[in-house]
């Protein structure tokens, strides 16, 4: 609200679109696990508005089990999206 109140425009990025967007405030799709769609995210932000001046990193994934119990495939997601995705926005 405080960007938006200084005139600024918004852009969510995450896998699923909210349900609704307040005015000045757009959606792109991203998936922080897949390096393509972070590199398409940004092209598209980049298109329309010409430049990104502020990036807040907000996902995160959290495994609620052992170590024993989590699976690689469980692991890798975790790290993309706290980690290595994230990285490749910035």
């Amino acid at each position: 609200a405080a960007f938006r109140q200084q005139g600024d425009q918004v852009v969510i990025l995450a896998r699923n679109a909210p349900a609704k967007l307040a005015p000045g405030v757009h959606f792109v799709a991203l998936d922080l696990t897949e390096p393509s769609s972070i590199s398409h995210a940004i092209q598209v932000v980049l298109e329309r508005f010409g430049r990104i001046d502020v990036l807040v990193h907000n996902a995160g994934l959290t495994v609620v089990r052992s170590a024993f119990h989590t699976t690689a495939v469980e692991i890798s997601r975790s790290v993309a999206t706290n980690f290595s995705g994230p990285i490749l926005l910035t």
